[in-house]
């Protein structure tokens, strides 16, 4: 993703998360949280320039880069894979998942049972 298509709450959350730093986007106090979809482009922040930042942010030495976003509002879908290695991890982590959810219920009835 280019920096130049970024909107200026891109560009803030871009910058801070290198060094963990907090990015608050909050209203007034009376705020309905609910309305999230009521908030402009200035509290706004795409899904892919996140998803992008996760997979090839820059880095700063001896920083832990970490994301914190208060009061945002993110917009667009974050998982668009790009490619059959992707989907094939997307596939093994949903059927791990399941596997492991499988084997912790099959646990707790046996030891339930005695």
């Amino acid at each position: 993703m280019e920096i130049t298509d970024m909107t200026p709450a891109e560009e803030r959350v871009w910058r801070v998360f290198p060094r963990g730093q907090d990015v608050g986007f909050r209203g007034p106090a009376d705020e309905d949280p609910a309305r999230g979809a009521d908030r402009g482009p200035e509290r706004t922040v795409r899904a892919s320039v996140v998803r992008a930042l996760l997979l090839s942010s820059p880095q700063e030495d001896g920083e832990t880069a970490s994301l914190r976003l208060a009061a945002a509002r993110i917009t667009g879908g974050a998982f668009a894979p790009a490619g059959r290695y992707q989907w094939l991890s997307y596939a093994l982590v949903v059927t791990g998942w399941t596997l492991a959810t499988t084997v912790v219920t099959g646990i707790t009835r046996t030891f339930s049972r005695q």
